[in-house]
């Protein structure tokens, strides 16, 4: 999950995918269901960073459920104006198959 590690060390969120693990790991254990939100199609994601993130959000939704996004660029922010990645079918075909399991919601 490396190139995860990488991507959230680049946006600056202060967190790893093992503290997203012990999290759902921990709420599991006191009895509460984890949501988890994602953000996929970075401009500088790579297909590598893409496919390790579904397979860490398909690892939530067997434990809780998840919140994806497809990245929007925001006015103000670091990468205002610059255009989001496409996801690959496969990713869309997956992240549809989790909505209509009840496992994701997002848009």
């Amino acid at each position: 999950m490396s190139g995860i590690c990488l991507l959230l060390q680049h946006l600056n969120r202060g967190h790893t995918v093992e503290d997203v693990i012990n999290a759902v790991e921990l709420c599991r254990e006191y009895g509460i269901t984890p949501v988890v939100d994602f953000v996929l199609g970075f401009p500088f994601e790579t297909d590598e960073d893409q496919a390790k993130t579904v397979q860490l959000i398909t690892w939530v939704a067997q434990h809780g459920m998840v919140h994806v996004h497809h990245f929007i660029s925001l006015p103000g922010t670091p990468l205002a104006g610059t255009l989001p990645c496409p996801l690959p079918a496969k990713t869309a075909q997956l992240l549809g198959k989790l909505a209509l399991s009840g496992k994701l919601t997002g848009s």
